[in-house]
């Protein structure tokens, strides 16, 4: 009878070190696929000026365009949802890896926290119109939890809006270091490679 219990322990210890080790190699292995980057060649992009390009971005604005931030939800919508189910085509954030930056692309004025802690983008596109003050404190915990953007490109916003100063100062405020630069429409801005 002992034997056999000695033998079942043997085998109990040996497949929860199996299963342990399979756990560990998995992790491993996904934290290798996740961490993984691609060098892309870095290419000025520039945008057209020609007045048919203009207005075909005008028809493309009213035709997809921002059509409230978000609107109600159909009738008999059912979990689970995907992007296509948002008015607006989904509220998604992108973080792109390019010519040595790390440039975060916010989609909307909203964002959930903890996803964007520990991102670490030097440069920032973030939503900056009227709805962002629907959020408690938008700008400083946006800036803490990225880490303080060294650039932050206010979007959803015409620069000549009053409102896109506010932002920049409620930016400055929260990152003191960081620099809101408010684009000019149609005009490149050119941010050197980090090589």
């Amino acid at each position: 009878m002992r034997r056999a219990v000695r033998v079942l322990r043997i085998i109990a210890i040996g497949l929860v070190a199996v299963v342990l080790v399979v756990v560990v190699a998995v992790y491993a292995l996904s934290e290798l696929i996740l961490r993984r980057t691609y060098a892309i060649a870095a290419h000025a992009i520039v945008a057209p000026r020609d007045s048919l390009s203009i207005a075909e971005g005008e028809r493309l604005a009213r035709l997809r365009g921002c059509t409230g931030c978000h609107g109600s939800a159909p009738r008999g919508l059912k979990a689970p949802l995907t992007r296509q189910h948002f008015v607006e085509g989904g509220n998604l954030a992108y973080l792109l890896r390019m010519a040595g930056h790390k440039v975060l692309i916010m989609g909307s004025m909203n964002y959930i926290e903890r996803e964007m802690n520990g991102l670490r983008p030097d440069i920032a596109l973030i939503g900056a119109n009227q709805s962002r003050k629907e959020n408690y404190d938008y700008a400083g915990r946006l800036m803490r939890a990225l880490g303080h953007p060294a650039i932050v490109f206010p979007t959803h916003i015409s620069p000549e809006d009053a409102e896109v100063k506010v932002f920049a100062r409620e930016v400055n405020v929260a990152s003191p270091r960081t620099r809101v630069m408010i684009p000019t429409k149609f005009e490149p801005i050119v941010v050197p490679a980090i090589h």
